[in-house]
């Protein structure tokens, strides 16, 4: 069985920190997983839209049209997007049956904090009209599967309750010793 895991927050809330160390955990247990990473898909493939509203719409839109594609060919997904459109997330849901949203959750001040990527510091131009998180909204999921605040756990408590969450609803049979890694 295939399955999308979707990690949605504010930039800086950890999403590609904790998805990249999601998918080495699964990969090692021979899961078939591809992460999909929300800035580098923004880079190669939605380098034409605007980081406002509507580019952000678009945005997740290809991103769930690549799970669907890659899902169909028996293989899983980690995204890590911060996705500020809960009713384009909930298109991302229908299409790909198997969906689990992770909202990680982190106070906008601590996220500003630990922003490595230069975002919050970019020059707000006309052409762009907006920003994610700064004077573009971002939408608080409604009934994610998870809400994880990252500002209270660690990478590796972020993880492990992902990882719980996958046993125990038998998406996946978790035998890794997650304290190794």
């Amino acid at each position: 069985m295939t399955f999308t895991i979707w990690l949605t927050g504010l930039s800086g809330s950890g999403k590609t920190t904790i998805a990249t160390s999601l998918q080495k955990i699964l990969s090692s247990r021979k899961e078939k997983i591809v992460l999909l990473d929300g800035d580098i898909i923004r880079q190669m493939i939605s380098f034409d839209l605007n980081k406002n509203r509507y580019g952000g719409q678009v945005h997740t839109i290809r991103i769930a049209n690549m799970c669907y594609i890659i899902n169909s060919n028996d293989i899983s997904c980690v995204v890590c997007s911060v996705s500020p459109d809960k009713n384009i997330r909930k298109y991302a849901r229908v299409l790909n049956k198997s969906f689990v949203e992770v909202y990680l959750k982190c106070p906008n001040e601590i996220c500003n904090q630990r922003e490595i990527k230069g975002y919050k510091k970019d020059e707000i131009t006309e052409e762009s009209k907006g920003f994610i998180g700064i004077n573009v909204p971002y939408e608080e999921p409604d009934k994610p599967e998870l809400i994880i605040e990252t500002d209270k756990l660690t990478i590796k408590e972020s993880v492990t309750t992902i990882i719980n969450y996958l046993e125990k609803q038998n998406i996946v049979k978790v035998d890794y010793d997650i304290q190794k890694s």
